[in-house]
């Protein structure tokens, strides 16, 4: 066993499994540090054994997960969860909004047909107030219109390479809380701007970047166009 599980009171981990190389850690062990708070996981399958850290506040992973366990109060304590759909779309799905707990929520790499009603599943967690939301390369936009359910939210951050102009779906009045506004978008004007500025005055920042093309997932460009407001 490695030495690294008889650290039983450890509270933060990273562990990268690099490509070709045959992992050391078995998915049973992680479970033996129950107090965990952070967890960095890449490359790796941890498998049920996840469910027995209950005192994760923070998971960053880009590896699998099971489909099966569940259940209400699943990582009762956790606030925060980074992940990148293509490696774990199970926490993309319905799953989700049994973690009641999460406050921040990082979503790389998503797809519509891991959940087809990502923004309904997303209100369901009443703590959410930062979402930092990145679609796949040429995904169907219309969900979007959806995001007016997440009036609690206070950070915004979306990227998306199709031509749809933020102001088709931030209407006035919605996201009353937003103070922070990230846009990652394919073609935005001064006029759209101003009028995003006009309807989310109560915005601290509003940061629009420009981004041109995408090829595997990787944006290719020349230096982005970039407006903060």
């Amino acid at each position: 066993m490695p030495a690294i599980f008889c650290l039983t009171k450890l509270r933060s981990l990273k562990l990268i499994r690099e490509s070709g190389i045959e992992p050391i850690v078995s998915a049973y062990q992680i479970s033996q540090l129950a107090q965990l708070t952070r967890l960095d996981i890449t490359g790796l399958d941890v498998g049920s054994s996840i469910f027995s850290l209950t005192n994760l506040v923070e998971l960053d992973i880009f590896g699998p997960l099971p489909w099966n366990g569940w259940t209400d109060g699943a990582l009762p304590k956790l606030e925060k969860l980074i992940f990148a759909c293509q490696f774990c779309p199970v926490l993309a799905s319905n799953v989700l909004s049994k973690l009641e707990n999460l406050s921040q929520v990082w979503i790389y790499s998503f797809r519509n047909e891991t959940n087809g009603s990502i923004f309904e599943t997303l209100a369901a967690l009443t703590q959410l107030t930062d979402l930092n939301l990145h679609f796949s390369s040429g995904e169907d936009m219309r969900q979007l219109q959806q995001v007016t359910l997440l009036t609690n939210l206070l950070c915004l951050e979306l990227s998306y390479d199709l031509q749809l102009c933020p102001c088709d779906y931030i209407l006035e009045g919605i996201l009353p809380r937003v103070r922070y506004l990230n846009l990652d978008i394919s073609e935005f004007s001064e006029e759209t701007c101003r009028e995003l500025k006009r309807r989310l005055h109560m915005s601290r920042k509003i940061r629009l970047r420009q981004v041109r093309s995408r090829r595997g997932g990787t944006v290719t460009s020349n230096p982005p166009r970039i407006i903060e407001l």
